[in-house]
């Protein structure tokens, strides 16, 4: 018997699409989309927002301060997040596979992670353990992220 299952989140039991969050806020950008996106993407590195490097409401400050962006904190946080939806299949394999222990280990960040706290909560049901890597200040493919998983799970 496999001792534990350790599963992906986003594109697996969660698949996304990022095009639905750059339509949301591309109305709202001070400078031109493209010249938005890059600086989205620059930002998110520099600041190791998905490993805890800042918090969601520091991101979207100095996301504001870099492109001029025209929306409030929440509604902010409601575009960025929305981009997820599940994968019944997918799911239920994971959350029926006979194994004795399920564990989630999850690229991600506060503003997503809340999200899908508040709109995913069944899919989440189904593991003994979560792991974000916001939480653990660590992001995949550092082997440090999984080294702690394998060291959990004993």
């Amino acid at each position: 018997m496999v001792r534990v299952l350790v599963s992906d989140l986003g594109k697996v039991l969660l698949p996304f699409d990022t095009e639905r969050v750059w339509s949301a806020l591309e109305p709202h950008w001070g400078i031109p989309h493209p010249e938005a996106r890059r600086a989205v993407q620059s930002l998110f590195g520099e600041t190791r927002y998905g490993a805890g490097g800042v918090d969601g409401r520091t991101f979207h400050r100095l996301l504001t301060e870099r492109t001029g962006l025209r929306l409030s904190f929440d509604a902010f946080a409601q575009a960025w997040s929305d981009m997820f939806w599940v994968d019944e299949t997918v799911t239920r394999l994971v959350h029926g596979a006979p194994v004795a222990s399920r564990y989630l280990l999850s690229n991600t960040n506060d503003l997503h992670w809340e999200f899908i706290q508040r709109h995913f909560e069944p899919v989440l049901r189904g593991f003994d353990r979560l792991f974000a890597s916001h939480l653990l200040g660590l992001e995949k493919p550092d082997p440090a992220i999984y080294r702690h998983v394998v060291e959990a799970g004993g």
